[in-house]
C-alpha cells in the first residue's frame, strides 16, 4: 500500500511539473501584441495598394492585411487557453499531493499505534 501510495504522490508531482511547464511555455510563447501603429501602417498600406499609388493586387493585399490581423488575435488567445489549462493541472496536482499526502500520514500513524 505504502509503494502504490508513493507512486500516486509522484504522479501528482508529475502534473504540478506539467502544469508549470504548461505555464512557462505559454508565457515564452506569449504573442506580443501588434503596436496600433504598425495595424494602422498595414492598412495604410493596403489602402495606397487599391488607390493604385503601389503595384500588387489591392484586393490580395487588403486580405492578406486582415488575415495576418486576424491571426494574431487567434494565436493569442491559443497562447491564453494553454496558460489557464497549464494552471488548471498544476492546481490539480498540487491538490491531489496534498491529499494524497495527508492520507498516506494518517495511515501511517494509525499502523504505528500500539495496538488493544
Amino acid at each position: 500500500m505504502r509503494r502504490a501510495m508513493t507512486g500516486w504522490i509522484v504522479l501528482a508531482v508529475g502534473f504540478v511539473g506539467l502544469g508549470l511547464g504548461a505555464v512557462v511555455g505559454a508565457q515564452r510563447a506569449q504573442v506580443r501584441e501588434l503596436p496600433a501603429s504598425t495595424i494602422e501602417a498595414w492598412r495604410q498600406y493596403a489602402g495606397e495598394v487599391e488607390r493604385g499609388r503601389r503595384t500588387p493586387s489591392g484586393a490580395t493585399t487588403r486580405l492578406l492585411t486582415e488575415t495576418a490581423i486576424a491571426q494574431h488575435a487567434h494565436a493569442r488567445s491559443a497562447v491564453d487557453l494553454l496558460r489557464f489549462v497549464g494552471a488548471g493541472v498544476a492546481l490539480l496536482g498540487v491538490l491531489l499531493a496534498i491529499d494524497l499526502i495527508r492520507f498516506r500520514a494518517r495511515h501511517a500513524s494509525e499502523s504505528n499505534a500500539p495496538g488493544p
